[in-house]
């Protein structure tokens, strides 16, 4: 059925995941003062943009991460000019997530690329106690987009990826300390179908997400 949420979001099994190894910028990081996630666009303007985000020329808005994270998401184009703009909506929900994520569950542009009726389900997910609590480092990986039209909600678009944060660390989100990563290693790679459906407005929007697959079945997943 268009509209719901056909699985958690795997916030707590998978995208706030741990790595076992510790980023030089968090080793660094001094645990008795208060850790803030957003970075000082002033250091390194690349990788940490201002607070509002980086809006790139091809419609895809980097949020404000630290300098302690790398977010790699492909330019990937799909050739049909009709699948560009839920493509590109999708990114930037990807990417809006994972800010938040990285934010405790404190940040809510999500919302802007989300059907209103799956938005309280996502916002649960973002209010539980292993998310409020922590923050990541390292590296998170996007790869192998496609998009296709979904084989049972007419209309509507598919776009899946890949995602790799076998690279990343979690952390206490208020010392900034690195935190055991207890999920198991084939779980750091997998691949989500997102379903995108456009609005009256035109623009187009999640309505539905399909169930996460892990590597070894996703195996192009994992490098």
């Amino acid at each position: 059925m268009r509209g719901t949420l056909r699985s958690s979001w795997l916030v707590r099994a998978a995208w706030l995941t741990s790595a076992a190894l510790l980023t030089a910028g968090c080793a660094s990081a001094q645990p008795k003062q208060a850790f803030h996630p957003q970075g000082d666009s002033s250091t390194q303007p690349a990788s940490t943009p201002a607070a509002g985000g980086d809006a790139r020329s091809d419609g895809v808005t980097m949020p404000p991460f630290g300098k302690n994270l790398q977010v790699v998401m492909p330019s990937w184009r799909p050739a049909s000019h009709g699948q560009l703009a839920a493509v590109t909506a999708d990114k930037n929900f990807l990417l809006a997530m994972l800010y938040s994520q990285y934010r405790g569950g404190r940040d809510h542009r999500w919302k802007a690329y989300v059907a209103r009726q799956i938005r309280p389900d996502i916002g649960k997910e973002l209010s539980v106690r292993s998310v409020i609590t922590e923050s990541f480092t390292g590296t998170i990986r996007y790869s192998h987009l496609s998009a296709f039209a979904d084989p049972a909600l007419k209309g509507d678009i598919d776009v899946a990826q890949c995602f790799d944060n076998s690279r990343s660390t979690n952390t206490n989100l208020r010392t900034g300390k690195p935190l055991p990563d207890t999920t198991p290693a084939n779980q750091h790679f997998y691949r989500t179908t997102i379903v995108m459906g456009q609005a009256a407005d035109g623009a187009w929007r999640v309505v539905s997400i399909y169930p996460a697959i892990f590597y070894p079945r996703a195996r192009e997943c994992k490098p």
